[in-house]
């Protein structure tokens, strides 16, 4: 049986002061935007209000990604989720053109990389941790979470990153 990639977006609901217990208990800490999408959307409306309209709209975040069940980004790499987003699309931009890309979260020092390996599989990894997966379906389910995410996000608070999606459309149409 194939293993699965599963990338789930994950909003940060109180601040983390220990990191053993955000590992041992990640639902006391973050809301899924799948899962629980309507706790996400008051969280995220709740935050909107707290904060002037005329700055942009950051939130911790996390992009849990693990692949069968092999944990790639675990619960402690969160960082502002809607920065962090663009980061992996524009990884995946510079990947299609190189066959390589590297890049850092915006506020953390975690790297993430991506390297070509042959004409089906790639190397994906954030820090230490890695896997060998194949090309197509390691982009195009990574793409289809950032789409899932922009869209939540237009249907959370209103605010809607034509940009981002039109760069993941672009970016679908490549998968060949």
């Amino acid at each position: 049986m194939k293993e699965k990639l599963y990338v789930e977006s994950l909003l940060l609901k109180r601040n983390v002061e220990d990191l053993r217990d955000l590992a041992l208990n990640p639902e006391e800490y973050y809301i899924s935007i799948q899962d629980n999408q309507e706790d996400a959307i008051n969280l995220l409306k709740s935050l909107k209000e707290l904060r002037d309209e005329k700055t942009l709209f950051y939130v911790d975040g996390l992009i849990f990604i693990k692949f069968g069940w092999k944990v790639i980004i675990p619960y402690g790499f969160w960082d502002e989720i809607s920065s962090l987003w663009p980061y992996l699309i524009n990884l995946i931009e510079d990947y299609q053109i190189e066959g390589k890309a590297q890049c850092s979260f915006p506020n953390q020092p975690i790297t993430l990389e991506i390297t070509k390996l042959d004409s089906r599989f790639l190397l994906f990894s954030v820090d230490d941790n890695k896997i060998k997966i194949d090309e197509q379906y390691f982009i195009s389910t990574l793409l289809t979470a950032a789409e899932d995410y922009f869209t939540f996000l237009h249907k959370a608070i209103g605010e809607f990153d034509s940009f981002e999606i039109n760069r993941i459309t672009k970016l679908k149409a490549h998968i060949t």
